[in-house]
């Protein structure tokens, strides 16, 4: 591991019976709006996921977690006002994992749709909001006035 992460060198191929198996069966990746199927590597994930979010899940430094599928479908930026965690003055000086922890924390896989007016956790309805942006959006949906709701800084 470097930095705590995961590196996908440290991943070998299935055996030859376990892709037959998963090609047999038309086994697919298990993120909403994929179809790729399941990538033939080990490693994290390797029997739900295609390669490519496989290496985008947080293990390997990507944005992605398997027990919420919709952060796969998360940004880097905000999708509102385009705010960038990684060009912050706070990230300057950390060290790789921190800075992604950071990142992490600050942007939100927010449904346009919630999930309880039948949202679902397709690509299509899902946004990447900053920690104000996401706190804007919930005051409006509470019918707060603007002055009420979080302002940028």
């Amino acid at each position: 591991m470097q930095n705590g992460l995961r590196s996908a060198n440290m991943d070998s191929m299935k055996s030859m019976s376990a892709i037959k198996r998963q090609v047999s069966k038309g086994m697919k990746c298990t993120i909403s709006s994929c179809e790729q199927p399941l990538t033939i590597m080990t490693g994290p994930g390797s029997n739900k996921l295609c390669r490519e979010h496989q290496l985008y899940q947080r293990e390997y430094g990507g944005m992605g977690r398997l027990d919420r599928p919709y952060t796969f479908h998360r940004n880097l930026t905000c999708d509102w006002c385009g705010y960038d965690p990684a060009k912050d003055s706070r990230c300057k000086d950390m060290q790789e994992d921190d800075a992604l922890i950071f990142i992490r924390s600050v942007l939100i896989a927010d449904h346009k749709i919630r999930r309880h007016d039948d949202g679902t956790d397709h690509r299509d309805n899902i946004q990447t909001l900053c920690l104000l942006c996401n706190a804007e959006k919930k005051g409006e949906e509470q019918g707060l006035p603007s002055k009420y709701c979080a302002t940028r800084c």
